[in-house]
């Protein structure tokens, strides 16, 4: 992002203390990036890679004043200015303030992300319950639609594979296994909802066990057992 395109614009440059027109053309290039049509697509976040870039020669200054016999030779101004600077932190705000108006407006609908996905999971296991209820070649109905069994298995632990039926009594749409249905329906819901109560990192969520979950008595007697949710190594 720095230092290869530097070369690419100024061959064999051999000092950091670049010349005005390298640090500008740098800066251009640096703006794009190829998009997947081989046209260039303006990238996102390309201050915060200026910053970057400002930061370190900033940091070359401080260790050339603790240690100069090392560090003086590379001391130099940075290509990056102070008005540059001054758009990053404009940038910053305005972004923190498009995440909060994000916020906002996706806020009032987690309910009904959450209804959704409960609805479906539910939907979902009684497809799984009716599909184990027939056998191969069978027809069962769920709700308004109807549906055949397509595999041939019988025994218990058989993945079901079903097809919804159309008008004509014809399938149609994707064939499904519904025990994967099944699980992936689940834990999309218990995802949605283990968010929604706690407010953890989609990381700190992926590192959950039923370890995590302490049981210790309330100081009010009245209300006795609570459970406690541990996100380790401190929340």
């Amino acid at each position: 992002m720095f230092w290869k395109h530097v070369e690419q614009i100024a061959p064999g440059i051999d000092t950091i203390d670049l010349p005005d027109e390298v640090a500008e053309k740098w800066k251009q290039d640096v703006k794009w990036r190829p998009g997947r049509d081989g046209n260039p697509v303006a990238r996102r976040g390309v201050l915060s890679t200026l910053m970057t870039v400002r930061g370190f020669y900033g940091d070359l200054i401080q260790l050339a004043h603790e240690d100069p016999a090392r560090w003086a030779q590379w001391a130099c101004r940075a290509p990056v200015s102070e008005s540059e600077v001054k758009a990053y932190r404009k940038w910053r705000l305005s972004l923190r303030s498009a995440m909060h108006e994000r916020t906002r407006t996706r806020a009032v609908r987690v309910g009904e992300l959450a209804d959704v996905a409960e609805r479906n999971y539910h939907h979902v296991r009684a497809l799984l319950e009716a599909a184990n209820a027939v056998g191969p070649g069978e027809r069962f109905s769920v709700g308004a639609s109807t549906f055949v069994r397509l595999d041939q298995a019988t025994h218990e632990m058989a993945h079901p594979k079903v097809a919804e039926l159309d008008a004509d009594d014809r399938p149609t749409g994707d064939r499904l296994d519904l025990v994967i249905e099944e699980e992936d329906a689940f834990w999309g819901f218990a995802v949605i909802e283990v968010l929604r109560h706690t407010g953890v990192r989609v990381e700190e969520l992926l590192e959950l066990t039923q370890l995590d979950l302490h049981d210790y008595d309330h100081r009010d007697p009245a209300v006795g057992k609570v459970l406690l949710l541990h996100i380790n190594p401190s929340k």
